[in-house]
């Protein structure tokens, strides 16, 4: 018999409020698997915006290389990525794998990944087999451009989902969370914290319906709503917000479980830890209209691809271009501080990382400086959030069956998965 994996990504989830959680709320499935074997993790990189990010830890755990090796910093760099990830390596050895939701990850040429789903942030990445784009079009087109949306483009992407779902079945082999479904948004609306909750069940039913399809001998979901919930929800009580997140992570975790087969480890990992800080002053802004906006400042550019919270990457025709660009974004300053992080492109890659680097409280009417000249700062960007977790080097992992050592870094996971396979 072929030896089988299941990993859950559960990212960023913090143990504590695991523990807590599944004791006031009872979560059968959260306490199964804190029964599991724990394994403490820590990465080499230490601030955050400069490695230590989902974006680039998780490309350490599926390559095992660190960030200094891999040297994938941003999200959608991933095409420069020269080592094999986990799926490649594990397909050269004729072991099929199945991997959803991975971020900052390619499928490349893995002839042994019978099916591929990229996070919705990865831009140049594309889902295998091609029908699943129809399942990707609506959260990577949402995740992007939430503050701003588009009617039309809205309508296409449900459109599509729509179809991805009725094609597959899935509302009719899972009308049990269909009723979750309506319960949430009857519950807490449709707003941003209840479609991060329904796009991992989303995401969790097509797994489970792939998985079984094809079979795979090595598979990974990846799951980001606790990462968010965190960051954005998490004060010293558990309110309604974290109530409603531990409770479809548990209801998840209990599919996931019943879908493997009898000897199918499963191994859950957050690839880097959060920790509170709530009411720290720490305030998450986000451009509204960044096409607009750079339209306004007589930018010329080619697109915009937005990032996960507040960042993105801006592409230029010309290296003159995109120091004309990257001038005037300098230039900004609130505060007396720097309003972006700006990282050019190097050679003959045309493109502006830009990050929104002020973290201070804004008040209604104040005004920021750029080139000299003064606008409002909520004419171009929108309070997010007052951030409630931040980024922590330290992991951990949970494996039902697997021997792992009691404390490794999180990149080294991936000899033990190589070893198992042996």
């Amino acid at each position: 018999m072929t030896k089988k994996i299941l990993i859950i990504e559960l990212n960023e989830f913090n143990m504590d409020l695991l523990q807590k959680g599944a004791e006031l709320f009872d979560l059968s499935n959260i306490k199964k698997i804190l029964t599991f074997a724990h394994s403490t993790t820590i990465c080499d990189e230490e601030v955050e915006k400069h490695g230590l990010d989902p974006w680039v830890q998780w490309v350490s755990v599926h390559t095992g290389k660190q960030m200094k090796s891999h040297q994938v910093v941003r999200t959608g760099e991933v095409p420069k990525l020269i080592y094999p990830q986990i799926w490649e390596i594990l397909g050269s050895k004729g072991i099929s794998t199945g991997v959803w939701g991975a971020m900052n990850a390619s499928r490349n040429n893995s002839k042994q990944c019978k099916f591929f789903m990229p996070d919705p942030w990865t831009f140049s990445e594309e889902a295998h087999p091609r029908f699943l784009n129809n399942f990707l079009s609506l959260p990577r087109y949402y995740a992007k451009n939430y503050i701003s949306l588009s009617k039309v483009n809205l309508i296409q992407g449900f459109s599509k989902a729509f179809w991805f779902f009725l094609k597959n079945q899935i509302f009719v082999r899972s009308y049990k969370e269909i009723f979750r479904t309506i319960g949430i948004l009857f519950k807490h609306g449709i707003k941003n914290s209840s479609l991060v909750s329904l796009f991992d069940i989303y995401s969790t039913l097509s797994f489970i319906k792939y998985k079984k399809k094809y079979d795979p001998d090595f598979s990974i979901l990846f799951l980001n709503s606790i990462a968010h919930f965190q960051h954005h929800f998490w004060e010293n009580d558990i309110n309604k917000e974290i109530e409603l997140c531990l409770k479809v992570i548990d209801n998840l975790i209990g599919l996931l479980i019943s879908s493997t087969k009898k000897n199918e480890p499963i191994i859950i990992m957050n690839g880097l830890g959060q920790r509170n800080i709530y009411n720290h002053g720490v305030y998450i802004y986000r451009q509204i209209d960044p096409d607009l906006y750079l339209h306004e400042l007589g930018i010329s550019f080619v697109k915009v691809e937005q990032g996960m919270t507040n960042d993105g990457h801006v592409f230029f025709r010309s290296l003159d271009e995109m120091k004309k660009a990257s001038a005037i974004l300098r230039s900004a300053k609130i505060k007396g501080s720097s309003l972006f992080f700006l990282e050019e492109g190097k050679g003959d890659s045309y493109n502006l990382f830009y990050q929104i680097d002020f973290e201070g409280k804004v008040d209604t009417n104040e005004n920021y400086l750029i080139q000299g000249k003064e606008f409002n700062f909520f004419k171009h960007f929108v309070l997010l959030r007052q951030r409630t977790g931040e980024h922590v080097p330290f992991g951990d992992i949970l494996s039902s069956s697997i021997l792992l050592p009691p404390k490794l870094k999180n990149y080294s996971l991936i000899d033990s998965i190589i070893e198992y396979y042996k």
